[in-house]
């Protein structure tokens, strides 16, 4: 099967769906194609593996730009900043086709969601096959800054891609209620859930975490916009207030970007030194030792009444084979968690009761290590997000697409 892939994002990118992306492309065993933003191919990595096609993209922003993405409710979001690549990469792609005949099924990634107004127009001009994935909702996304304007306008885009796409995946069946429950019972029957996945190939013969030394929590990620290591720093604070004695072996990581503003609480100024340690960004390939070297991992998300997203950090601490621990909305990233044997709650729950969990943890985490116990993660719902399973269910949906798409001409 001949696959034509556009994702802005692939390697040598380091955004996470650039990692996500590529993973499933170079694992599958389809002739694919792929076509992306950036300025450079990864000849000795995903390049090795895909036949991968970059066309460029001037990202950066003048003050024009900026201005008019303060002013305008339309710049830059309907539905991103990316709409201007779409041009420059229909002309590849239509000389891509030109030369090497019409493959046999079109699939586009979004983030960006200009890869799917892309996707639409090779639909209507190709017709063919379709299946567009999305690793984040897009009209409903909370994170996605939609004026009153401009929301209405990405919904109707939302639309048109939905109808026309020959099949859909989501990466959790979260997002798939979400999206779908403002839509026709009809249109949700194109809906499929393909999940995020690890390697298990990339986190080598890495030594786990020592049986010596404080007991390490990470938390590895970026802290942006309502997503803030607060509820963690008010636990730690109230642990250290009521229990000191809990955490007298303990070390706490936020590895990634921590915004000034996140550092000024009277609580983080009360813990001691040494407890709680910002670590700045690190490449993925240490991203990796870290969690493997931790005793527990820490997955933190924005308050909210339901979250759907499935962070693709949290495929990568599944691989790691580390307990994980959760301060999460109800919703995607909580369910994965407690069915991989970790434990979740609320941001919004009592500060006593994130630093009760938060003692219970650390308690389990000492035991163990006195008993020369490793956390053994449930192996069948783990493994579920191996790239060797995931890989055969997107294979699976591409060949799925096709026969969709094959019926829908018969008709």
């Amino acid at each position: 099967m001949k696959l034509l892939a556009i994702s802005y994002c692939l390697p040598p990118m380091a955004y996470p769906q650039a990692t996500q992306i590529g993973r499933l492309l170079s694992h599958s065993k389809m002739q694919v194609c792929a076509v992306s933003g950036g300025d450079a191919v990864d000849s000795t990595g995903f390049a090795a593996r895909v036949e991968h096609y970059v066309v460029p993209f001037d990202e950066s922003r003048g003050l024009w730009q900026t201005i008019a993405t303060r002013a305008a409710p339309f710049y830059g979001a309907v539905p991103d900043n990316y709409r201007g690549w779409i041009d420059a990469a229909y002309r590849k792609i239509e000389a891509l086709v030109a030369d090497a005949g019409r493959p046999d099924l079109l699939v586009t990634f979004g983030e960006p969601m200009s890869d799917h107004l892309l996707g639409l127009r090779l639909k209507r001009a190709f017709d063919i096959p379709w299946l567009a994935h999305f690793s984040d909702p897009w009209s409903d996304n909370p994170f996605r800054k939609l004026q009153f304007l401009s929301k209405p306008v990405n919904r109707a885009l939302e639309c048109r891609v939905l109808e026309h796409a020959d099949a859909v995946a989501f990466t959790s069946a979260e997002t798939v209620d979400l999206v779908f429950g403002k839509y026709e019972a009809a249109l949700r029957e194109k809906a499929f859930v393909l999940p995020h996945a690890y390697d298990p190939a990339l986190y080598g013969d890495e030594a786990e975490r020592e049986s010596s030394g404080p007991i390490t929590l990470r938390y590895i990620g970026n802290f942006y916009g309502h997503r803030s290591p607060k509820p963690l720093i008010y636990a730690l604070a109230e642990l250290q207030r009521s229990e000191p004695h809990i955490l007298k072996d303990v070390r706490v990581e936020l590895v990634g970007g921590l915004p000034s503003r996140m550092k000024l609480s009277p609580e983080l100024k009360s813990l001691p030194p040494g407890l709680l340690v910002a670590r700045g960004n690190v490449s993925y390939a240490e991203s990796l030792r870290l969690m493997k070297t931790s005793d527990i991992l820490l997955t933190i998300d924005a308050p909210a009444d339901l979250s759907v997203f499935f962070p693709s950090k949290l495929a990568d601490y599944i691989g790691a084979r580390r307990r994980l621990l959760g301060i999460v909305p109800p919703g995607a990233a909580a369910r994965i968690i407690d069915e991989c044997g970790g434990r979740s709650i609320s941001p919004r729950a009592a500060v006593k009761d994130i630093a009760r969990l938060l003692r219970d943890e650390i308690l389990a985490s000492r035991l163990r290590r006195e008993q020369g116990v490793a956390f053994a993660s449930p192996e069948g719902h783990a493994s579920r997000y191996a790239i060797a399973n995931v890989v055969p269910l997107f294979e699976g949906l591409c060949q799925k697409t096709i026969e969709i798409a094959q019926a829908r001409r018969a008709f």
